[in-house]
């Protein structure tokens, strides 16, 4: 942490963030800022400490083998934000969420993907 305050981090809400799951080098926490107008569930998946990209063989390797498969078993969506628009660029994270009831989804198509500008 000392190394983070070096490099001029501020407060990370990741690394503060309720953990509900833990893994080798990553955890899932609950969001700050849930997209509660669809989601009934808004988890971020993150690094137990500060890394961007690339990610290291070894965290990618958990996750595709180890949690990827668990998410598509909890979560209807999983997205990742660009580097031009993630609003923690110095910690590497994904969403999950579990929609709400009411929006609709043809899962025959595709149960990750929504137009979630045509919820209302």
């Amino acid at each position: 942490m000392a190394n983070e305050r070096a490099q001029g981090w501020r407060r990370c809400y990741l690394c503060s963030a309720k953990t509900v799951k833990e893994f080798g080098d990553w955890k899932i926490v609950e969001n700050e800022y849930p997209y509660d107008k669809i989601a009934e569930t808004h988890h971020m998946l993150t690094l137990k400490r500060h890394l961007g990209t690339p990610l290291t063989q070894q965290v990618k390797y958990e996750l595709e083998n180890t949690i990827r498969p668990y998410l598509h078993q909890h979560y209807d969506m999983i997205f990742e934000n660009t580097i031009r628009t993630k609003s923690i660029p110095g910690h590497h994270h994904i969403h999950m969420i579990t929609l709400r009831n009411h929006i609709p989804v043809q899962r025959s198509i595709n149960p990750q993907f929504i137009n979630i500008n045509s919820v209302a």
